[in-house]
């Protein structure tokens, strides 16, 4: 899981005509997920989302 802000998330449209680019903040839940729309509001919550997730993936692996 990564938290990222560094590129646009790819554009799921098909064809030529695919819209413009928009960067913003995202989040990959896996090594090939495209990206998720992250809302960054604080640090603070950033650092509780972060950890939710890992909490959240901890208990999927243990299952």
């Amino acid at each position: 899981m990564e938290f990222d802000n560094a590129h646009a998330v790819k554009s799921r449209k098909r064809g030529k005509y695919k819209g413009r680019i928009v960067l913003y903040d995202h989040m990959h839940k896996s090594a090939t997920d495209k990206g998720t729309p992250y809302t960054f509001t604080s640090v603070q919550q950033l650092i509780e989302d972060f950890f939710n997730e890992v909490d959240r993936i901890l208990k999927e692996v243990s299952r």
